[in-house]
């Protein structure tokens, strides 16, 4: 730091966007008080400051954020947290493990979380929930409680009651995974296999489930020693298992009945490169922009979809989507195989503002409204009459939704 503070080195100052045009523009500045308190935030492109208002003796945290939202934050007593926030206040309470215990809502109505005590010297069992009961407020109610209970060794939820009083039950193995589950009203399980097969459940890699009516649900993974399925992917330095430990390669839907898959291969980055359905026909997903290079954010430039034909002797139809990006990763542009495209337009907070579809000499433009705190507002349709409004209370719930209510 400038003035050789070092317990201010550790403070983030700016946050650069390697995406953004300029390299060295920041996205983000922050500042700090005498007290190495965070004071504002600036969003650069949005051009929007949020200020946090922090004094010590005080027990209150303000903050104005960047759309001029005020939150009150007040810690009253070591265990206890209020938030304020547009008037509606939310107050918290903690037990000494700093685990939730109480949320009184604005309305009234409270819920309540109560732990498992700690076993002798063994703390693990008092992180575990054992119910939630949900208190009515004024407006009246009954008070709900669903309850759970854990495996002894690896604190896992084996059953829940929920306030009906309908029971799940989860039976594991001595690894912790998943062996059967028994839904509520229903006599048989769900039934999981692991890989590998015959062996101790130790990777915990689900084979094949078996729901209650006895369909069953496989999944196939690429080997570890070939991840991705496509040969690029090589990994090297030690003994790899040579069944399972990839990415996952099929998915067969009723495998003892009509038997529906889907197949997936991926590129030496996980992006998923070729799907194929049960027909056999492949989709392919083409991570290249138009110069060849391979886009470093997983954003898909090409969408290749039948390109091969079916098993019954459809040909292929090769149905070509592109995609544009802005900085951002917002989906800018696409391009359809039917030749119509599709423009979307986005505000400085990523919200989308605009989608014009276009085909020839026509084009249909429907547009985005939100109010301050990103609330869909409006939308408006190409004939520039028909609206639809919605509006919110203030704790930003849907309060009312218009149809076609024009100007």
């Amino acid at each position: 730091t400038a003035n050789g503070d070092i317990k201010l080195a550790h403070n983030l100052e700016k946050i650069i966007d390697p995406r953004g045009a300029a390299s060295d523009s920041p996205v983000l500045t922050v500042t700090y008080d005498s007290q190495d308190k965070v004071d504002k935030q600036r969003f650069i492109e949005m051009e929007m400051d949020a200020d946090i208002d922090f004094t010590i003796g005080d027990t209150k945290t303000t903050v104005t954020d960047a759309r001029g939202n005020l939150k009150i934050v007040d810690f009253p007593a070591d265990n206890r947290l209020e938030v304020t926030n547009g008037g509606h206040t939310f107050k918290y309470e903690f037990n000494q493990d700093r685990l939730i215990t109480k949320i009184e809502f604005p309305e009234g109505n409270i819920v309540t979380y109560h732990y498992y005590p700690a076993k002798d010297k063994d703390k693990h069992p008092a992180g575990n929930l054992h119910f939630v009961r949900n208190i009515p407020g004024p407006a009246g109610g009954e008070i709900m409680e669903t309850e759970y209970k854990y495996h002894t060794w690896y604190n896992q939820i084996i059953y829940i009651k929920d306030p009906n009083g309908n029971e799940t039950s989860i039976d594991r193995d001595g690894n912790g995974n998943i062996d059967k589950i028994y839904l509520p009203g229903i006599d048989q399980p769900y039934d999981y296999d692991y890989y590998p097969a015959g062996e101790p459940k130790v990777y915990g890699v689900v084979k094949r489930i078996t729901d209650p009516e006895g369909n069953v649900t496989e999944y196939e993974y690429h080997p570890e020693n070939l991840p991705g399925g496509d040969g690029n992917n090589l990994p090297g330095g030690r003994l790899m298992n040579t069944s399972i430990g990839g990415y996952l390669a099929k998915v067969t839907v009723d495998k003892n009945g009509v038997n529906i898959f889907k197949s997936y291969v991926y590129d030496h980055l996980g992006n998923l490169k070729e799907s194929q359905d049960g027909e056999g026909v492949k989709t392919i997903y083409d991570y290249n922009d138009q110069n060849g290079n391979l886009n470093p954010y997983g954003e898909v430039q090409k969408l290749i979809q039948g390109a091969s034909g079916s098993t019954d002797g459809q040909p292929s139809a090769d149905l070509i989507t592109t995609f544009v990006y802005d900085d951002n990763g917002n989906i800018d542009m696409e391009i359809s195989s039917t030749g119509i495209t599709i423009d979307y337009g986005f505000d400085r907070l990523n919200r989308l503002t605009s989608k014009s579809y276009q085909g020839g000499t026509e084009v249909m433009t429907y547009g985005f409204q939100y109010d301050n705190n990103s609330n869909l507002k409006a939308v408006t349709y190409p004939d520039s009459v028909r609206k639809d409004t919605f509006t919110y209370n203030s704790r930003d719930l849907l309060e009312t939704e218009t149809r076609g209510s024009g100007e």
